[in-house]
Parts: C-alpha cells; structure tokens; sequence
C-alpha cells in the first residue's frame, strides 16, 4: 500500500514537472516550448519570444515538397524485399553479387540491364539498381544515378527502403568530400524536408564547424546559408559567444536580398536589437513568424490596436500544417491577453478556446470573466455544433460557478435568483455529482428560509458537510483559489496575474474579475465556506446546548490545518457562549455529531409560558415576615 501511494505521488510530481518545467516535443518550427499559464504573467508573455527547436527548424530550408521521400534510417521496413518480377530479381541479384566479389564492371552491367527492362517488369528494383549504380560510378555519372532514383521515384517506382531520400545523403556527402560546401548544403537542406533526422544533425554539425572556423560570412551570403543561419541563431543561442552572435547578425545584415529573414527577426529580438528585428521582419513579412515578432514591437510600443491586427494574420500564417497545436495554443494565448486588455471580452473567449483541454487561458476567461450568461451562450454554441469537447470541459466549469452564485444569492436575501442558478447548475453537472449537487441546493435553500431554528440549523449543518466533504466537486474553482483543474494537489496562486488595471489588466476585466470570485478567496475556499455554514448552525442553536458546541467544533474542524487565526476566532466563540462538553480538550479535531434532538427539548423548556403568580406570592409573604420582624442588629 505505502508503495503505491510512493509511486502516486511521485507521478503526479513527475507530471507537474513535465507540464511546468520540461519542453514540450511536438513544438513546431514557428514556435518553441511555453508555460501553460500564459495569462499569469502577461508582461513576459508579451515580451518575449520563445527559443526555436533546431531540427524543426531545418525542415524549412526550402520549399516543402509535394510529397515527402519515405525516409528510412533506422531497421529496415519489413516486407521491403519481397516484390518483384522474377526477372527483376534475377538481373538485381547478378549485380549485387557481382558487386560483394569487387567485380565492378559485371555489377554495373547488370544494373543498367535491369533498368532497360519494360517498366512493367521493374516496378520493385528500378530504385535499387539506379542506387547501386550511383554508389559504383564516380564524379558526373554518380551524380546523375542518383538523381535518376529521386525521377523514378516521381514516375511512380517502388521505393521501399527509402532510396530516393538516402541518394540525398550520398550526394551530400560527395559534395562534401569535394569541398563543394554550397551543394552540400543544398542537398542535406532537401533531405531534411522530407523529415530526415539524420540531415538535421548534419546541417548542425556544418554550421557549428563555420562558427568555429569564423566563416559564417560564406554561409551569409549563400540563400540556404542565410536561413540555416537564422535556424541555428534563432534556436541554439547557448552555443555561441556573444561576440559570435553579433558578428553573424552584422553578416546577415549586408546583403541587399536575405533568405530566413524571419528567423533573424526572431534571433534579434530575442537579443534586445530591436531595430534589426524590425529590419529583418520587414524582409520577411509574409512570414508568420516575421509578424509575430512585428506584433511584439507593437506591443512594446503600447500600439495594441496593431498588435492585434498582426496577431491575427499569425494565426492564420501558422497553420496547423506548420505549427504544433502547443505553438497555436501560445499565439491564442497572446490573442487573449490582448482582447482581454483592451476590453473586447467576446472575443478573448474566441481565442482561448483552442486550447480549452490544454491552457488554463480558457479556464480563466470561463471562469473569472465572462458572466453567466455568457458563459451559458458560448457552451450552448459549442452544443449546437456538437463539438463535444469543449462542451464537456467548460460544463462542469458552470455548473460549480452557478452553484457559488447560487449560495452567493441565498447570502443576499435573493431566493428566487439561487433557485434559478441552482436549477441551471443540475442541468450541467456530470452524473456522478449531479445528485450531491441537487442535496446541497435543497439544503441551501432550507437553510436560509426555514423558520424553525433547529431545522435551520440541522439544514446549515448538512450544507457545511457537503462543503467539506464534496466541495471541490460541487463548489470549487478550475483555477485560484482551488486549483480544481489540478485536483487541489497545487497552490499555483504566486503565478496568478494580480496586477491593478494598467497596462495589461482592462478596468472592464478587473472589474468582472472581481464580481465572479467566491465568497472566499483564501484556498481551499469550499472549506471556509463550509465553516461558515457550520457557524450559522450555531447561531441558530440554544447557547448550552451540546449541538451549539458540536457545530462550532466542526466550523473549527474544517479549516483546523488551513487557517489558525480563524480556528482561534472559533475556540473563543465557544468558550465566551457555549457549555461544558466533554470534547472540548479534543475542540477541532475530533468532534461529535451535533444533537439536534436535546437541542430541540433545550429550546422547547426555555419557550414554556413562566409562571409569575406564584413566586410573587412567595415574595410578599416572605416581604411581610420581614417587616413585622425586629430589624437585626
């Protein structure tokens, strides 16, 4: 048992962990790893633009092909050597042996056979014999059998152990050997298109090798050079000097015509020039990466009305072709925050959605600033287009809303106003809690309307337990001060935006911020407020009544390791007001249930009818005998 409670706890520390410290992997070219609440620090958000990932980078070099290469560079795909026609095998298999005996000319032979058979007959190994040709030929002649795989490959041969992609790599690596450094390059950025990790690594190695010999100039004036260099700049900054840094963006500053000027815009900025960031954003602006860094100068110049614009055509540049759905959700993030600053709330709720299952943006727009009502539409828009979803994880985000403004009603003396956001909430509540849900509001509502104290106070007692007991699922917040949206397990209330209206935090979100937040804002508020109700069972509670103790003991019970001052506050309650009990010594933390039953015949002996006459005949003759007696000495 105690292992696997071990093993819990470190899960969900390993969990935290990945969500809040470690990258993200699936972060595309346009955008790199980021905090999942980007709204708790909105200055940064804004900011700062996030570090590139290299080898997503470089699959960008050049234009993406129509259909990438099938790309094999680990165990061979099964089933590759199967096809066939026999007399393709038969001449394929002439040739490779030909070739492991160091025959050379007898392997090129039977090579160049194969490929004049009919193409009907040389679907499987056409690719095979071009390779082989290439690997045996030298200078032009190789060359052009390995382009001939990459045209047979087009025609529609079979390609099943990745030849076309692998001829790359092997024109790559004679261009190399001939120091043909600008080919070389061209070749490994086409590999890396179709996805090959190995031309990655490749083009890293190759443009650290410049750094080191300082000839980053060559790469600068070349057009795959210059956005392999913005790639490495924009991604892997930690691996050079600042001097280097310098150097190369100066470099990259000199030619009239620049490749990758997005990239740079994104490297300059990231190093505080914002001039060259402009400069280069500018050179590049059909990228949507050169408009995210042209969005962030706004920003920094306090223009948002063109920030927003420029956000906009990012979202629509960075489709989800070319970013990952983590680098959508950050550009949503920062279209948010600025409909948020600007007061446009409507839309705020637009943009944080498309992160709904993964961002505590939409949270905090559901839950801290759209209305009720707002909140109804917009889930009932997504339920018209049955987008299940999104529904499903801002439902149950309403239903624990409506049932606080419920509570919140019944505290204002507004009963048929709780009763409507109590029967509302039922109608959003998952199965499992929409029972605990409707026995709470019948209690509430009890509570605040019974006239017969003890039912009152049994009703405000049954309310405070079910506060306690189920008041994450019931009444609790996604995000602060309950972090429900983590279990309770987390108190990330340090990284909650607070800061007063200005620049970043509109007056009109400041204000709806603090009309929609609970009763009470300390965490665990569903604890507070089932003490609270604990408390008004009490006052509802004859005085020396062992219930009035029993109450107060759990009002004290509730919040006894949250709040001291409060569990204090209740302990002299009860001392100043309530009787001898014999649970007192164990006072908030072992406690009786009340009894409601002996409070009741308590109540029923203080309400009997009091009997005047006959204590005041007793007065008068005891008065009588002691006027007629002598007075003492």
């Amino acid at each position: 048992m105690l292992q696997s409670m071990l093993i819990k706890i470190v899960s969900i520390l390993v969990a935290y962990v990945s969500v809040f410290v470690l990258p993200a992997n699936d972060a595309a070219a346009c955008g790199p790893d980021f905090p999942i609440a980007l709204l708790s620090q909105r200055p940064t958000t804004m900011s700062q633009l996030p570090e590139g990932i290299f080898m997503k980078e470089v699959e960008h070099l050049v234009s993406p092909p129509a259909k990438r290469y099938l790309v094999s560079e680990g165990v061979e795909p099964v089933g590759a050597r199967d096809g066939g026609s026999e007399v393709e095998r038969a001449l394929y298999d002439q040739g490779a042996n030909s070739f492991n005996t160091g025959d050379v000319p007898a392997a090129i032979q039977a090579f160049e056979a194969l490929l004049k058979l009919p193409s009907e007959q040389r679907q499987y190994r056409s690719t095979w014999a071009a390779f082989m040709l290439g690997r045996l030929q030298h200078g032009t002649a190789s060359l052009a059998s390995y382009q001939l795989v990459r045209t047979l490959v087009a025609a529609g041969f079979r390609d099943d152990l990745g030849l076309a992609a692998a001829s790359l790599r092997q024109e790559a690596a004679r261009y190399a050997v001939s120091g043909n450094r600008r080919l070389e390059l061209a070749r490994y950025a086409e590999l890396a298109s179709h996805g090959s990790h190995r031309a990655g690594l490749a083009l890293l190695f190759l443009v650290r090798d410049e750094f080191k010999s300082g000839a980053v100039t060559s790469l600068a004036t070349d057009p795959i050079g210059q956005k392999l260099l913005g790639a490495y700049l924009y991604s892997r900054r930690n691996e050079i000097s600042d001097r280097q840094m310098t150097m190369a963006l100066n470099a990259l500053a000199q030619p009239k015509t620049l490749k990758g000027g997005a990239r740079l815009a994104a490297a300059a900025y990231r190093e505080g020039k914002w001039g060259m960031a402009q400069r280069f954003a500018n050179q590049d602006a059909g990228d949507g990466l050169a408009k995210w860094v042209l969005a962030k100068l706004a920003s920094r110049q306090g223009n948002h009305r063109r920030a927003k614009t420029l956000m906009a055509l990012v979202e629509k540049l960075l489709t989800p072709e070319v970013c990952s759905s983590n680098t959508r959700s950050r550009i949503s993030a920062e279209r948010t925050v600025l409909a948020l600053q600007s007061g446009d709330i409507s839309n705020a709720m637009k943009y944080s959605q498309h992160s709904i299952e993964h961002s505590d943006t939409a949270l905090y727009v559901a839950e801290k600033v759209l209305t009720i009502g707002e909140l109804t539409s917009f889930i009932k828009y997504y339920s018209d287009r049955d987008d299940q979803d999104i529904r499903e994880s801002l439902s149950d985000l309403l239903a624990r809303r409506l049932m606080r403004e419920g509570h919140r009603a019944l505290e204002a003396g507004k009963r048929a106003q709780a009763e409507r956001h109590f029967n509302s909430a039922q109608t959003y509540f998952n199965e499992k809690d929409y029972r605990s849900a409707k026995v709470l509001a019948a209690s509430l509502l009890i509570a605040f309307s019974e006239t017969n104290s003890i039912e009152r106070a049994k009703a405000f007692y049954q309310a405070s337990t079910m506060a306690r007991s189920q008041g994450l699922e019931l009444l609790g917040t996604s995000l602060a001060p309950d972090w429900q949206e983590y279990g309770a397990q987390f108190d990330l209330s340090e990284h909650v935006f607070t800061q007063p209206p200005g620049k970043w935090l509109g007056k009109k979100e400041a204000r709806r911020v603090k009309a929609s937040a609970p009763m009470f804002s300390k965490r665990y508020h569903y604890r507070y407020l089932a003490s609270h109700l604990a408390e008004k069972a009490a006052d509802s509670l004859p005085r020396t009544s062992q219930a009035f103790a029993a109450v107060l003991c759990h009002a004290t019970r509730y919040i006894y390791q949250v709040d001291g001052k409060r569990v204090r506050d209740i302990w002299t309650r009860y001392v100043r007001q309530g009787p001898t009990v014999d649970f007192a010594s164990q006072f908030g933390i072992k406690c009786p249930e009340p009894d409601f039953t002996a409070a009741q015949r308590t109540l029923s002996q203080k309400s009997k009818p009091i009997d005047l006459i006959t204590p005041l005949r007793s007065f008068g003759a005891w008065s009588l005998s002691k006027l007629s007696a002598p007075p003492p000495r």
